[in-house]
């Protein structure tokens, strides 16, 4: 069964500080279900969401599905009120756990408050 399937609409039900743990096999849909369905849900509420991985290659790959979205709404025609187009960089953010580790281990302020700046982390 993929996680969409046995996950569903459940995260409608999801409170804040609760945490959530998606235990499923490799090839089960877990990042394709965060980046499709939770990650839409989550950034039109106004949520940040800091997703961190254990390879740079997942982050890569992350990060060429996000670019190829983004780039694919740009070139949607907008309504002429439409001045901007938000994209998802800002409130979907990918990081790897050397990442993380490197910022606190050199104990950057500025890290710390970036991570702290997260409404949900998702840890891959």
């Amino acid at each position: 069964m993929k996680v969409k399937e046995a996950v569903g609409n459940e995260y409608w039900n999801w409170k804040e500080g609760q945490i959530i743990v998606i235990n499923a096999p490799t090839g089960s849909g877990k990042s394709t279900f965060i980046e499709t369905e939770f990650k839409n849900f989550a950034l039109q509420s106004g949520k940040r969401i800091l997703y961190c991985t254990n390879r740079v290659m997942l982050k890569n790959q992350m990060l060429e599905r996000q670019n190829a979205r983004i780039l694919e709404e740009e070139m949607r025609p907008k309504p002429f009120w439409q001045t901007f187009w938000k994209g998802e960089y800002g409130n979907f953010q990918i990081i790897t756990y050397q990442q993380i580790e490197a910022a606190v281990l050199h104990n950057n302020s500025q890290a710390i408050d970036f991570f702290r700046s997260f409404d949900i982390v998702i840890a891959d």
